[in-house]
């Protein structure tokens, strides 16, 4: 009997149905975790951005406690030389620091800090979060001049 004529001799390799099946059970796999992937990568950049924002909204609970008010200006932007949030008492020219470092957004975006006009007893700060959209202010009115809306915000004006 020839060794060639025998079904074990004879399977060698995979037909052509088994190795496009593997690829559809591939493809399918590909297409279901990519897209949990590249949510997962903005999902850690927000939950970076909210983790920022309390820090500063903190910060400047602090700052208003020693201070009697909120900062009129505080940069926010993706400086390497980041600004801190310090207060020098004027009568006794003390320094107290509240951030050593004001965190930056992870994608280089920018964090919104803002007072509405005429008063010192409110403040938020905003950032743009991508992967989700809870909106308090989905019309970016938190006074920015990013060129995506704010729809993250912080503080008690953010929050009205």
């Amino acid at each position: 009997m020839d060794s060639t004529s025998s079904p074990q001799a004879r399977k060698k390799g995979f037909t052509l149905i088994e190795i496009l099946v593997v690829i559809g059970i591939m493809g399918t796999l590909v297409a279901i975790v990519l897209p949990n992937f590249i949510g997962g990568r903005q999902r850690s950049k927000d939950a970076k951005r909210r983790i920022d924002l309390e820090t500063i909204s903190s910060a400047l609970e602090q700052y208003r406690n020693v201070a009697g008010t909120y900062p009129a200006t505080l940069t926010l932007d993706c400086d390497p030389d980041r600004e801190t949030l310090t207060y020098t008492d004027p009568v006794t020219t003390t320094v107290t620091t509240f951030l050593t470092a004001i965190p930056q957004d992870p994608g280089c975006g920018l964090y919104v800090y803002a007072i509405p006009q005429l008063t010192d007893t409110d403040y938020t700060v905003c950032a743009y979060l991508e992967a989700s959209t809870p909106s308090t202010d989905a019309a970016g009115a938190c006074g920015g001049t990013s060129p995506k809306a704010c729809n993250y915000c912080k503080g008690p004006y953010g929050a009205k």
